[in-house]
């Protein structure tokens, strides 16, 4: 599976000539991704407790990523 996504993401055009289901695989990471997304907002809305939207901060949470990418890099 990984050298599957491997061969995806660096050419996904020789990857559907060796019989790969393309499509499928990205629709599956894209899955895979907003069900982390989803878990991780509900751990920051229940750690943080932050349950209405006008006591949200974003300053806050955006300088917490950028220094996160910044710091640890992008991948």
């Amino acid at each position: 599976w990984g050298r599957m996504m491997r061969s995806i993401r660096d050419n996904h055009i020789a990857s559907s000539s060796m019989g790969k289901n393309v499509t499928a695989r990205q629709l599956e990471i894209f899955i895979f991704g907003s069900v982390l997304m989803g878990i991780g907002g509900a751990m920051l809305v229940s750690f943080v407790q932050i349950f209405d939207p006008s006591s949200y901060q974003p300053i806050n949470h955006t300088f917490l990523i950028w220094v996160m990418v910044i710091v640890g890099g992008a991948g």
